[in-house]
């Protein structure tokens, strides 16, 4: 029994594509420096994300989105992980919402960290952000115990901490 492992598997992986194979053989072909099937998957929704959201027809959907993607020739190098992300999102939310999510990460330039946890956070990017946020506040605060006179304080310091800092 001490030889049992309890690792439960690592979470916030790449969601498998079960019954895909064929389309994983057919990318495995074209894309063969990818060995892994974890490294096959994220390019699928990499191809999701730029010919779903980034691409239409043939070109960039906005002049923004050279951010994520800098064409160079027939060949494209771009922000990989973001636009896997984006992918997995296109599958998830209505292409509108992601389209949205996607205006949001290239007008604030965010880096690879901020754009994976702005998608993951956005839970099918509302474009409401202010109702959103409010809500996550207020979550977060009920579930603290404070007291009111803390809840205010806590408020108090966000306010003074929010005017301190450049947006």
């Amino acid at each position: 029994m001490e030889n049992i492992s309890l690792n439960k598997g690592k979470r916030g992986r790449p969601i498998k594509l079960d019954g895909f194979y064929e389309e994983l053989a057919q990318l495995q072909r074209v894309c063969p420096s990818v060995k892994t099937k974890r490294g096959l998957y994220n390019r699928y929704y990499t191809l999701i994300a730029l010919y779903g959201v980034i691409y239409d027809r043939g070109k960039l959907r906005k002049p923004e989105y050279a951010f994520l993607v800098k064409e160079k020739g027939m060949n494209w190098e771009g922000k990989k992980t973001i636009l896997a992300e984006v992918g997995r999102a296109c599958e998830k939310y209505p292409r509108e919402d992601v389209i949205y999510g996607v205006d949001e990460i290239c007008k604030h330039k965010m880096n690879t960290t901020m754009a994976i946890n702005y998608i993951r956070s956005c839970r099918g990017f509302q474009q409401n952000k202010i109702t959103n946020t409010v809500a996550k506040l207020i979550t977060v605060l009920n579930s603290s115990y404070l007291t009111r006179d803390e809840v205010d304080e806590v408020v108090e310091r966000l306010v003074i901490h929010m005017k301190s800092i450049d947006l």
